[in-house]
């Protein structure tokens, strides 16, 4: 079992967790926005395909492929057609935000994979969303936030489980003795596959009102029979016979509530919730906005590097002819003047330069200068205190005074 495939294992589930909860969002807005039909669940679920066709262009090493395929994907589906209005506008908008957020992801240096929305926050939302739908007064829209919260919690085990089996397997080409990875995968995943399915089967079963409420009755009358025989032969029998009768009529439907009027609390709480949804997802927005410029902004130059070239770019700690700008200097001096540590390194780049032809007395003085340290050049010019005090300057955090810049001016001179 290779790590690279567990990866874009995980990614593949992690696509389609985040794909199901963003569906009880735009049911939720489409509520909102006060749409009057149901969502068409074929049609979003043929939809579910879109992250998963994303994530196979985005493996792709070449650039147009990956976009040329991105691209074609994106048409096709917007082409579709879709039974109402509603439908087709958040279905656009998937393939639309899908689309951007894939091309982030490619772009990413860290991971270009896909990780799903934490358990908390995707149960949260869909929770969040079928209470604003209630509130509107949209009756029998819980289907569309129990499936994908069910399809999320199965996905979610088998999600954690690849990944705590791709961290196994890291620990295990490191150690000296090697297990079966094979057969413990094959173990671990049957188990897992086996605890999703049937722990949803479970949720699903119970969710429904009328399955729960015939259990239920099973269970009273269980409960009956067992009162009616133990006070079968003592005198109080028919006293018991009518309270059970009494109870089993007033118990008629186990789960019914009474209608009427809803509490003044739960309007209040409604109308605190929906401005607190607007005011959210307008942040949420704005923020992704900014987060996507910012993004673009930085890395909008990167160009890939050949393997190997990065090494060769990397920068010099010796010292450069020109004056830099350090940030280890602790003040900020108005109209260009200089620091404490840029005087020193100015002074001592000003004597090494001056004396550039007793340092290198053959070829090119500037690249043989390149090829000298601090302490050398410094025995070279017979002052080793101006190099001593530049290397403080230039490499240490050591705080610096004004006069460690007299000092350096002093050992230029040769009053040291």
């Amino acid at each position: 079992m290779k790590d690279r495939t567990l990866q874009i294992a995980r990614a593949v589930i992690a696509s389609q967790m985040n794909y199901w909860i963003l569906f009880t969002l735009a049911v939720t807005v489409m509520g909102i926005a006060g749409s009057q039909e149901a969502p068409q669940m074929w049609r979003w679920g043929l939809f579910c395909l879109v992250p998963l066709i994303y994530l196979y262009f985005r493996l792709r090493e070449r650039f147009w492929l990956c976009f040329a395929g991105h691209l074609a994907t994106a048409a096709f589906f917007c082409w579709l057609p879709f039974g109402n209005s509603m439908d087709r506008i958040f279905s656009v908008c998937f393939v639309i935000g899908f689309f951007i957020y894939s091309f982030v992801l490619r772009g990413s240096k860290k991971n270009i994979l896909e990780s799903p929305i934490q358990p908390v926050a995707a149960v949260g939302l869909a929770a969040g969303g079928l209470f604003l739908n209630n509130a509107q007064g949209q009756e029998g829209m819980g289907i569309y936030y129990l499936v994908p919260v069910l399809v999320f919690l199965g996905l979610y085990f088998i999600y954690r489980y690849l990944e705590n089996f791709s961290s196994f397997l890291v620990a295990n080409d490191s150690s000296a003795g090697k297990m079966p990875q094979g057969e413990i995968f094959r173990c671990g995943i049957l188990l897992v596959s086996a605890f999703s399915v049937g722990g949803v089967g479970l949720m699903a079963l119970f969710s429904g009102t009328s399955i729960l409420s015939d259990i239920l009755t099973v269970v009273r009358n269980i409960l009956v029979w067992i009162l009616r025989f133990l006070f079968r032969n003592t005198p109080e029998t028919e006293i018991v016979d009518e309270a059970v009768d009494e109870a089993v009529s007033s118990s008629s439907d186990l789960t019914g509530l009474e209608g009427g009027e809803p509490f003044w609390f739960w309007e209040v709480l409604e109308k605190i919730v929906m401005v607190l949804m607007v005011v959210g997802l307008s942040v949420l927005a704005v923020y992704g906005l900014y987060r996507l410029a910012k993004y673009l902004y930085q890395h909008f130059s990167d160009v890939a590097l050949p393997q190997g070239m990065d090494q060769e770019l990397r920068t010099d700690r010796r010292e450069k002819c020109a004056i830099e700008k350090s940030k280890k200097s602790g003040r900020t001096f108005a109209f260009g003047a200089l620091g404490v540590r840029e005087r020193i390194r100015r002074i001592y780049k000003k004597e090494v330069w001056n004396g550039r032809q007793s340092l290198v007395e053959e070829g090119n003085a500037a690249e043989g200068l390149k090829t000298m340290t601090a302490r050398e050049c410094g025995r070279g010019l017979s002052k080793p205190e101006l190099a001593a005090i530049y290397e403080k300057a230039r490499y240490s955090g050591e705080p610096i005074s004004a006069e460690d810049v007299k000092t350096a001016r002093a050992a230029a001179r040769g009053n040291l």
